[in-house]
């Protein structure tokens, strides 16, 4: 009776000491492509930010879903050339063209939630 008393203090003890820890942030090393490594989601953290819209206050859905869209014209509607910054930028304005509606439902997105 006293070792299950004793263990349940000490797993009590745990869950508290792991509880007080605080958030990890991974959801903010997530959108702003640190972990997992990946230039795409830092290219597009980058791009959301200049536009007005907190990537952190974004559902995932919508994370990946303008990834995909910032994949989509780099991949297949820029040339290819040696400037990897042109080309970069160069997916950005496009983006910014074609899925402006997009990007005002999203800005509408995360000022409600201020």
């Amino acid at each position: 009776s006293s070792f299950s008393m004793r263990a349940l203090t000490r797993w009590s003890s745990l869950v508290s000491c792991r509880g007080a820890r605080g958030f990890s942030g991974w959801w903010h090393r997530y959108v702003d492509g640190k972990n997992p490594d990946s230039v795409l989601g830092r290219r597009t953290a980058d791009f959301l930010r200049r536009q007005g819209i907190d990537p952190y206050k974004l559902t995932r859905d919508r994370v990946e879903d303008f990834r995909r869209f910032y994949a989509q014209e780099l991949n297949y509607y820029v040339p290819l050339s040696d400037d990897d910054e042109g080309r970069h930028e160069q997916a950005c304005e496009q983006c910014g063209k074609k899925y402006k509606q997009t990007i005002q439902r999203m800005k509408k997105y995360t000022a409600a939630e201020q």
